[in-house]
């Protein structure tokens, strides 16, 4: 799941702890701390202070992919292809 969240995000909805000073969700690296399978793009600072814009979510989400498609590897059993 992607969760974009824009340069003031709100995020008082979502089922996740939130920073009390800062309101920005815990993280492990783009990924909820509370929330497995919750990624987030858009908040300053994730990986750099470009994050939060245009130009830093552009990269980012490449990032992003190759997280999400590294965790699908994993959880994926193998195809009856591949099994054989």
């Amino acid at each position: 799941v992607l969760y974009a969240t824009g340069f003031q995000p709100a995020l008082g909805h979502l089922p996740i702890s939130l920073d009390q000073a800062t309101g920005l969700p815990r993280l492990r690296g783009l990924e909820s701390a509370d929330v497995p399978g919750l990624f987030f793009l858009g908040l300053g600072d994730l990986r750099n202070w470009r994050s939060r814009f245009i130009r830093g979510i552009r990269e980012d989400s490449d990032a992003l992919a190759t997280v999400i498609l590294r965790s699908l590897a994993k959880r994926s059993p193998p195809s009856r292809s591949e099994s054989r």
